[in-house]
């Protein structure tokens, strides 16, 4: 469990306002590599961490195939309407393992469709997904945090796809 006693460290949080604060400043374009580094993929390798190891009680492996098929095996453990919000949270992790594999663990995204299907797709609905989580876990610092790093992702998305971008 982290120091703040929550499942989630919330200064995670703070990686994806850094990213949307990149995307508006122009620093983010279609051209810019998903590598290991950059703060949203440091967030996203991060929450699953946290999320697996404090929540499920399960450590990952990585984000690659093995560790996705695992998670399947998981999520169906998992039965029930009052663990679909969970559910919910390992499904984004499979399809982070999906995406990641696409963009060649950290390098550039193959096609400016999938570098957009990312930053305005997957990571909306990961934000959701962690918030409808949080929120049904009655995690309220996590739930606040993710619903500011959602408005504010949310608000930076829409400048991709515009201009140079």
């Amino acid at each position: 469990m982290n120091d703040d006693a929550t499942p989630i460290s919330l200064e995670l949080f703070d990686r994806v306002q850094e990213y949307a604060t990149s995307i508006v400043d122009g620093d983010v374009t279609s051209d810019s590599p998903l590598k290991q580094d950059t703060s949203i993929i440091v967030f996203c390798q991060n929450f699953f961490g946290q999320f697996f190891d404090n929540v499920l009680n399960h450590s990952i492996t990585g984000f690659h195939q093995v560790a996705q098929r695992e998670a399947v095996r998981l999520r169906r453990s998992h039965a029930g309407a009052k663990n679909a919000p969970t559910r919910k949270v390992i499904v984004e992790f499979e399809k982070f393992c999906e995406l990641w594999s696409n963009l060649g663990a950290g390098g550039y995204a193959s096609s400016r469709q999938e570098f957009l299907e990312f930053h305005q797709l997957y990571i909306p609905r990961l934000l959701q997904s962690i918030l409808t989580w949080a929120t049904h876990a009655e995690l309220q610092e996590i739930a606040e945090r993710s619903q500011r790093a959602t408005d504010q992702y949310g608000a930076a998305a829409a400048h991709l796809g515009t201009g140079d971008v």
